[in-house]
């Protein structure tokens, strides 16, 4: 299947080994599982934790990053957006309204999650070392940043990290001249000059 002819549905939750999968007994083989002390870890089993040792980072570190994006996920406007460009990808009301419900249903689930993973991993996602290193490493250029990355595609200014704000227009327009963007949530806690 193509991928335009997909929707495009969000599904934050951890990667989960369960009992009785070919990749449970995969992680167990490799001495992955960090959760087996049944029954009394279930309770971790819940999509929510990592429950094995990830490759290329710690187990926490995994869990951070996913409670960023379920905080994203939770306190930003897109599951309207999901469903038009499904909508303008497939031509399928049926397939829009079905990606439509899907994210509207994960969007509750990360509401509901957010403040538990603040509550577990004992910070709320603005406080986080990876939001700080974004924005230590950029230039906050406020509401000049669909202007100020055209003219850094074209030549006309120097190439740096850059922040700022751009309307969904302007994103997506920027998109479409091919100049690499990526839309973050930024918390509202960071609103104003940071530097």
């Amino acid at each position: 299947m193509r991928h335009d002819r997909l929707g495009e549905a969000a599904l934050l939750v951890n990667l989960t080994p369960l009992p009785g999968t070919k990749m449970y007994d995969r992680f167990k083989a490799e001495n992955k599982l960090v959760a087996m002390n049944y029954p009394s870890d279930w309770e971790r089993y819940t999509f929510t934790e990592t429950v094995y040792r990830p490759a290329k980072m710690t187990g926490r570190e995994l869990d951070e990053a996913i409670c960023e994006l379920r905080y994203g996920a939770a306190t930003q406007p897109w599951v309207w957006k999901r469903a038009i460009r499904t909508f303008l990808r497939t031509r399928s009301i049926t397939t829009a309204g079905f990606v439509y419900g899907m994210n509207l249903g994960w969007k509750r689930m990360a509401k509901i999650q957010a403040p538990k993973d603040a509550s577990i991993l004992g910070f709320k996602p603005q406080n986080t070392p990876r939001m700080r290193q974004v924005l230590d490493n950029t230039e906050d250029v406020g509401v000049r940043f669909a202007e100020e990355a055209r003219r850094m595609h074209y030549g006309e200014a120097q190439e740096r990290n850059i922040r700022g704000k751009a309307s969904r227009d302007e994103t997506e327009a920027l998109l479409e001249e091919g100049i690499p963007v990526l839309p973050l949530p930024i918390p509202e806690a960071f609103e104003g000059p940071i530097q």
